[in-house]
């Protein structure tokens, strides 16, 4: 008797080895009678084991799955977004939830879910930061604020076209409340230590300052640039260092008017007349 048993056992392992491409997922008992009878001899249900009969349940990989997506693939459409959500038992994926943008309407093929054609602009306004340091200066003031990327539309990062203020977005485009992609701010500033060209003359023994005028006026009142004039009693003193213009010699007449004395006698005589004015002297 117990080698009878001893074959059957056998026999019903023999009958649940697994393959490379299933996996065991239950293992119930079908038949789990007290006793029976084998050949005029009766065998109970411990001596088996506890079941007389099993019934296996296996999960397996179908070697060849159904791609339900195909017909947007060969419409053209193009995938933008895969998420597994089945995985097999040796971690390959069962089942696939994939996203796919149309150009044109596809309609709804069989076993596909149509999604809105809806995008929310998460972020909508300019960032500034690279011009902080100077638009917290106020030493320094905004001159230009120039658009140097005025393109009509763009995709985002989700694949979505976005398009500028007034610009008419293709089909399942959305619009964004500005009218410039990238802007170009050039800041003006006023120097903190600016350069004192004229510093080699005013360090001229000699040189002293005849005048000084404002050409051009910073934002906040002071002068940018002077222009300055030197007069110099050295004549062998080096007044030409760069960034310096000589002027000619200057003089200033401090009297210009006429001594008649010489003549008073004659201009003053009724037996005399003005007869002419001869320059005798031109030099």
């Amino acid at each position: 008797m117990k080698a009878l048993l001893a074959m059957l056992f056998a026999m019903t392992l023999a009958g649940r080895a697994i393959a490379g491409d299933c996996q065991l997922a239950s293992s119930t008992c079908v038949d789990s009678s007290a006793s029976k009878t084998i050949s005029g001899i009766v065998v109970t249900l411990a001596q088996v084991g506890g079941c007389w009969e099993y019934q296996d349940t296996y999960t397996c990989i179908k070697p060849e799955a159904i791609d339900y997506c195909a017909a947007l693939t060969t419409a053209g459409c193009g995938q933008i977004g895969s998420t597994c959500s089945d995985t097999a038992f040796n971690g390959t994926c069962n089942t696939y939830s994939k996203t796919f943008q149309c150009g044109t309407d596809q309609g709804e093929p069989s076993n596909t879910l149509r999604l809105s054609n809806s995008y929310t602009l998460l972020t909508d306004a300019a960032d500034a930061s690279a011009c902080s340091s100077y638009a917290q200066n106020a030493r320094c003031r905004l001159a230009a604020h120039t658009c140097v990327d005025s393109t009509p539309c763009k995709l985002d990062a989700s694949g979505a076209t976005v398009c500028l203020a007034g610009v008419k977005p293709p089909e399942g485009g959305l619009n964004s409340t500005a009218i410039c992609w990238r802007y170009q701010d050039d800041y003006s500033c006023i120097a903190d230590n600016p350069l004192d060209y004229c510093a080699a003359i005013k360090a001229t023994a000699g040189c002293s300052l005849a005048a000084s005028t404002c050409d051009s006026t910073a934002f906040d009142g002071s002068c940018n640039q002077y222009t300055r004039q030197y007069r110099c009693t050295n004549v062998a003193a080096a007044t030409n260092p760069p960034t310096v213009v000589q002027l000619d010699t200057s003089y200033t007449i401090t009297s210009n008017t006429l001594d008649t004395s010489g003549c008073t006698s004659l201009s003053e005589s009724s037996n005399c007349v003005h007869a002419a004015h001869t320059c005798t002297d031109n030099e």
